[in-house]
């Protein structure tokens, strides 16, 4: 975990030196392989063995990166609807998918044991 975290604070260095803001909502692969985080309104990757790499690259404010159990999709929370809709996409990048259509904000909390569901907690008022 430290050569990750090493290679995180190397990589974010590189990217911005001298503004550099903290990575937040870090998510560990299931293999323990992969680090994923949310940066400057993006969501990242990196191992211990390679670079840094920007999986939703955009305007848009991409939080909350939450891996599948069988490390194969990455769920996250997305304004880019406007109404911080849940979405998921493979997880070494790819076209994303929304999950949810509403105007409240839904935040990714975690999978099902067979990566077959996402689990969010919800601004959404009245039970509709």
């Amino acid at each position: 975990m430290s050569s990750l975290l090493a290679s995180i604070a190397a990589g974010v260095l590189a990217l911005a030196p001298g503004n550099l803001t903290d990575p937040r909502t870090p998510a560990l692969s299931p293999s323990g392989d992969s680090l994923y985080f949310a940066w400057r309104g993006d969501i990242w990757v990196t191992d211990a063995d390679g670079p840094i790499r920007c999986l939703t690259p955009g305007r848009d404010a991409d939080v909350h990166p939450t891996p599948s159990p069988d490390g194969g999709y990455l769920a996250f929370t997305s304004l880019r609807s406007g109404d911080g809709a849940a979405y998921v996409m493979p997880a070494q990048g790819g076209e994303s998918r929304r999950l949810t259509w509403h105007g409240g904000m839904d935040r990714i909390l975690a999978w099902t044991p067979g990566s077959d569901s996402v689990l969010f907690s919800s601004s959404r008022e009245g039970g509709d």
